[in-house]
């Protein structure tokens, strides 16, 4: 399934992109994440997880499927950039910067 980028999400990277340059922070790792956003957005991914037991003929192996929510997967990238840009970390920064 194909879907198209969430419009909220793109209004939210570039305000937290924006904040991010305003602290001062690098912007590089967001807008990297960003393009690979857009790209998912385009090219479903499905991750598969293979589940292994200690059976040494290996007939215990099983394989789950699940396809990537895209959208919450960027949400939650969001969130962590915003939460560097608050103030509490901000302070935190500064204070490790000055000793």
């Amino acid at each position: 399934m194909v879907t198209t980028p969430d419009i909220a999400l793109e209004q939210e990277f570039v305000a937290t992109r924006a904040t991010l340059e305003a602290a001062g922070l690098p912007t590089a790792l967001i807008d990297s994440l960003h393009d690979d956003y857009q790209r998912l957005c385009t090219q479903p991914f499905t991750w598969r997880r293979v589940l292994r037991n200690n059976d040494p003929n290996q007939a215990g192996v099983t394989e789950r499927g699940m396809v990537l929510d895209v959208d919450q997967w960027w949400a939650r990238h969001l969130a962590l950039f915003r939460k560097i840009t608050e103030p509490d970390s901000v302070a935190a920064r500064a204070r490790r910067k000055t000793y």
